[in-house]
């Protein structure tokens, strides 16, 4: 499980830290992938994408389900580490998500995402309108 936050900056050759609280499990195979509705990238551990495109492939081969599969894969790309717990993101990648110098590098559970630092700041300066209601539901 992903959890916690971590800023760190993206050298001039697309480059990020992967923080070591997140390495083991992550393993050395993984999947960068963008974001969905908000410009950010995800990391899947291989685990997670083989499971997530199972998914996808179940939803058949109507032209809808072939556009969404085209979608997702053509934006997914599978990486690894270097020796010094780094990855290079793609210049693709960076300018999708809006990367620039500092990211917030966060853990979510079973994936982890990358979020420039300003951005997601900005998101999150106040708590979600009904949490509180929901925390209540899950106790």
């Amino acid at each position: 499980m992903f959890s916690g936050r971590a800023y760190h900056n993206i050298d001039a050759k697309g480059r990020i830290f992967i923080p070591a609280m997140y390495r083991t499990e992550l393993g050395d195979k993984f999947v960068v992938a963008n974001g969905f509705s908000d410009p950010y990238l995800v990391i899947y551990p291989m685990s997670e994408w083989e499971e997530l495109i199972e998914k996808i492939d179940a939803l058949g081969m109507d032209k809808n389900a072939r556009a969404i599969k085209r979608y997702i894969m053509m934006n997914a790309n599978p990486t690894e580490m270097d020796s010094q717990g780094r990855i290079v993101l793609s210049k693709e990648h960076r300018e999708f998500a809006k990367l620039t110098k500092e990211a917030l590098i966060l853990g979510m559970n079973r994936t982890i995402e990358i979020w420039d630092s300003a951005d997601i700041t900005e998101q999150t300066k106040d708590a979600p309108e009904n949490l509180e209601e929901f925390l209540t539901q899950l106790h």
